[in-house]
């Protein structure tokens, strides 16, 4: 039976890869028309998390649920079907080169026949004057700065209009205006309120600005979970000297000394 609360539910997830315990025992949901940070450090699973949400990876023991529905049980076709409305869009913009931006919106619509051409394009028209890219619809991607490009990779995903939208470090390698324009998009989305959004990042400006709900993996598990306020009232507000958290004030103030990284090198 589909939870009304939560679009995705971790339970006492663990996954390994090889001899290297990647997360042990992860429960937690995404909620509903919520946007949701994953945040920590690099390797520490947050990508892994994604993957698990589309299938693309199962757990070693535990579950997970797409609207209360465990992906253990789900057959191929139902696997398909939920795919379209959790999309999942990786760091690169990888679009088609040889279309333009117009045809690279339009092209999931037409591809899994879910609208005619015309429908599809006005799709994609429509997306594109959303975020004021309406005049660039005949640009090809090489002709797109880095921003751009990542924006309307995040449109190519949102013509299919998903319930979920997963977006893995979308601002990863971008300078500050470029980045400010991706994380201004996330940002309208959330407060659209009709989509729920997964963020991984390791932007905590971003994170706290954005966010309704931040998770913060460490050593396999959940180490915090909360609002923006928490976090920042639990990392002392960028004071190590307040803080009641000395491993997430770390994490935010980048700090190469404190609990993360004792005896690490």
């Amino acid at each position: 039976m589909e939870n009304s609360g939560y679009m995705v539910e971790f339970a006492d997830v663990h996954l390994s890869f090889g001899t290297e315990s990647v997360l042990a025992g992860i429960s937690t949901g995404i909620l509903r028309n919520r946007t949701t940070f994953i945040v920590g450090r690099s390797g520490c699973g947050k990508s892994v998390l994604t993957r698990l949400m589309v299938g693309m990876l199962l757990p070693d023991r535990g579950d997970v649920l797409v609207k209360g529905v465990k992906l253990g049980t789900m057959r191929e076709s139902e696997i398909r079907a939920m795919r379209r409305s959790l999309a999942l869009v990786p760091q690169a913009p990888a679009l088609f080169d040889t279309m333009d931006i117009l045809s690279n919106i339009a092209f999931p619509l037409m591809a899994g026949r879910l609208a005619s051409p015309g429908e599809a394009v006005a799709r994609a028209h429509e997306l594109l004057d959303r975020f004021d890219l309406g005049s660039r619809a005949q640009a090809m991607p090489l002709d797109l700065n880095i921003s751009d490009a990542k924006i309307v990779s995040i449109l190519r995903s949102m013509s299919l209009e998903p319930e979920c939208l997963i977006l893995d470090e979308p601002t990863t390698g971008l300078d500050a205006v470029a980045r400010d324009a991706v994380d201004g998009m996330i940002g309208e989305l959330g407060r659209d309120g009709r989509t729920t959004i997964v963020v991984v990042s390791h932007d905590m400006q971003a994170t706290v600005a954005i966010a309704d709900n931040i998770v913060f993996l460490y050593n396999g598990g959940i180490h915090l979970e909360g609002s923006p306020a928490e976090f920042l009232a639990a990392a002392g507000h960028g004071d190590a000297r307040d803080a009641v958290d000395p491993v997430l004030a770390q994490f935010i103030s980048g700090s190469p000394d404190g609990p993360m990284t004792m005896g690490a090198f």
